[in-house]
């Protein structure tokens, strides 16, 4: 939050706080004022009175000598007209003067106040009179000058105090009004302020579907480790974690089931630190655990192999079973000098070296890093640059493996299987390859070269007598899920029901999206028919299974080794035929690899064959000259 979005709510937070004493405050000097003024107007009826007293014993003690000139003012004044006789506002509001006028020149003779001194308009304008008209006594009372300047000063103090009072009770009005109109409104915006405040600050700082530290969290917690490392000598260690097969639980169960699976992956994972160990979460399904430094020997370990352990139990969501694991990579920094050489980005690194490192080992493994390690990243750099140049020039080839009837003598089929044609390091397996070509999103074009190039070759085995039935291709997930699917399909020649799209039972969802079900009805209506590939190693339901419309399921060569090499397996087999026949597809069994393999699979009744007992994956040359027009069977042996 800005500086400038601060500084009003604590410039009001002040105001509220002295808010508190301003009350008694005005009150106390609103008694103090009372006090004074009652003071002074006590005070003035005092001088009054005595003024009075005073005069009348002076004029008692005047004596007749005064009696004629007084008669004689009070005549003249009497013998005014009502018009003569002004009444004029003096600079005080309280002071009041009736102007005796001579008649004849209008000229001013004396002010005569009904009230308090006040100055003559004679012509002499240093001359006072002050005087005092006492209506009972029909007298005039002059004053002296001490007893007007007391008055004035009288006058000036209560004049002050007025105001005083008057401005205090105006402030606390409007205190009062600003607490009961704006004040509590004022407070809850001052809350909600605070509260988005804090809000954004831990958002900021956080994931948000997970909670958990987010990447600028883990980089401010990384500067300040390895500033503690150079001042203590400490070491500091992070742990880099990725998912395994979460990729399949999103295209399976749909995002909602994958970020349930985060969250829990989450929960555990701050289950398995300590609150002095930092947990974030760095990309899809990436996460980080940065050690306290100088953490004992061994705790990294410990971590990777609890999580490790933890994270592969199944997940429940919406009555679907989750089941993903974790590999991780360790990276250390080392004590002494070479501290200096490291820092956050350069651990990091070294955590997702260690991390790749732990994949190619098999997954659901843990690595730590050494310098060895840095030259398998570099030689991936060099197969990322070339495989860039193989999809230009076009390197990628097929192998073809033949699929054969139950008896294993008759070709039903061949499969096309992708090898490269590596200029330096010659014909290199998918296992080599299609890992870091699925990253750099360059599998579907890899697909595309070997379905164009099994289209030519298909032609090539027609021509030379070599009648092959069925010719299949592995086809992405994502080729499904694309809009100009159809569009690339149609733009090819190809032979109706003669090709076949082999798919991973992965992409049996429950609900296809429109996009999917518009590609899947274009499929059937070109005459290629689908193929679930790998069937009994996915969560594949019935519905989802039918959905595709497949034409056949092909047995996943885990469950076909398991039953050749368990008695109790047996049931499965026969269940997975069942099924097969129940849902009117045909079945067919790879990885079979020996002679008793055929004979108890095709007694089972499935129909076709593949595996190395009967052919292992070969170039077309090999394929024409094996499976010429005249030996067109093979014996299993």
């Amino acid at each position: 939050m800005s500086v400038s979005s601060v500084v009003p709510s604590r410039v009001l937070n002040l105001y509220l706080r002295l808010s508190a004493w301003l009350i008694p405050t005005f009150l106390i000097c609103a008694l103090i004022g009372l006090h004074v003024l009652s003071k002074h107007v006590v005070s003035d009826v005092e001088q009054r009175v005595s003024l009075r007293i005073g005069n009348l014993s002076a004029r008692i003690a005047g004596g007749l000598e005064r009696i004629s000139d007084e008669l004689q003012a009070e005549d003249a004044l009497k013998a005014l007209s009502a018009e003569q006789i002004m009444l004029t506002l003096m600079s005080d509001p309280a002071i009041r003067c009736a102007e005796l006028r001579d008649p004849a020149t209008t000229d001013a003779l004396i002010e005569v106040p009904v009230g308090l001194g006040c100055q003559s308009s004679a012509a002499d304008k240093d001359t006072t009179v002050p005087v005092w008209f006492d209506q009972d006594a029909d007298l005039f009372v002059r004053w002296t000058d001490a007893e007007v300047a007391a008055a004035r000063q009288r006058q000036r103090e209560l004049s002050m105090m007025i105001l005083v009072f008057g401005l205090m009770v105006a402030l606390l009005t409007n205190y009062l009004a600003f607490r009961v109109i704006i004040g509590k409104p004022l407070n809850e915006l001052i809350g909600r302020i605070e509260e988005a405040k804090t809000n954004a600050e831990f958002n900021a700082m956080h994931d948000s579907l997970t909670g958990v530290g987010n990447r600028r969290n883990l980089d401010e917690v990384l500067r300040d480790r390895f500033r503690r490392a150079r001042r203590q000598d400490d070491t500091v260690t992070v742990l880099h974690i990725d998912l395994d097969g979460f990729k399949t639980i999103n295209d399976t169960l749909g995002h909602a089931a994958g970020d349930h699976v985060l969250q829990h992956v989450s929960d555990l994972l701050e289950a398995c630190a300590n609150e002095k160990e930092f947990v974030g979460r760095i990309g899809g399904d990436e996460f980080v655990i940065v050690l306290e430094n100088n953490s004992r020997e061994g705790r990294d370990v410990e971590i990777a192999q609890k999580v490790i352990a933890q994270v592969k139990e199944p997940v429940t969501f919406d009555d679907e079973i989750c089941r993903i694991g974790a590999s991780i990579g360790i990276a250390r920094s080392r004590r002494g000098d070479e501290v200096d050489q490291f820092t956050p980005e350069r651990i990091l690194m070294d955590s997702d070296i260690a991390l790749y490192a732990a994949k190619r080992a098999g997954k659901g493994q843990y690595a730590i890093f050494h310098s060895d390690m840095r030259k398998d990243v570099e030689n991936r750099k060099s197969v990322a640059d070339d495989l860039l140049e193989a999809i230009e020039k076009r390197q990628f080839i097929s192998y073809y493996q033949p699929q054969f009837d139950a008896t294993g003598q008759e070709i039903r089929g061949l499969e096309a299987l992708v090898r490269w044609q590596h200029p330096k390091h010659g014909i290199l397996p998918p296992s080599e390859f299609i890992d870091l070509a699925e990253e750099m999103n360059l599998a579907d074009q890899i697909d595309m070269q070997v379905l164009e190039q099994a289209l030519a070759d298909l032609k090539l085995t027609d021509h030379s007598g070599l009648i092959i039935p069925k010719m299949a291709v592995n086809i992405s997930s994502t080729w499904l899920r694309s809009p100009k699917f159809l569009e690339k399909l149609r733009s090819l020649q190809i032979p109706r029901s003669r090709l076949v799209f082999e798919v991973l039972e992965t992409v049996c969802l429950d609900e296809l999206s429109d996009i999917q079900k518009r590609n899947i009805t274009g499929i059937h209506e070109m005459g290629i028919e689908l193929e679930i590939d790998d069937f009994g190693t996915g969560h594949a339901s019935i519905s989802g299974v039918l959905a595709l419309q497949p034409s056949r399921l092909k047995v996943a060569r885990e469950i076909v080794n398991a039953f050749a090499e368990e008695d109790d397996q047996k049931s499965l087999m026969e269940a997975v035929v069942a099924l097969g026949r129940a849902l009117g597809v045909g079945l067919i069994a790879e990885g079979v690899e020996t002679k008793n393999h055929v004979e108890s699979l095709s007694a089972l009744g499935f129909e076709s064959l593949q595996g190395y007992a009967l052919s292992r994956p070969k170039p077309l040359e090999t394929i024409l000259k094996d499976y010429a027009p005249n030996s067109n069977l093979r014996n299993a042996s």
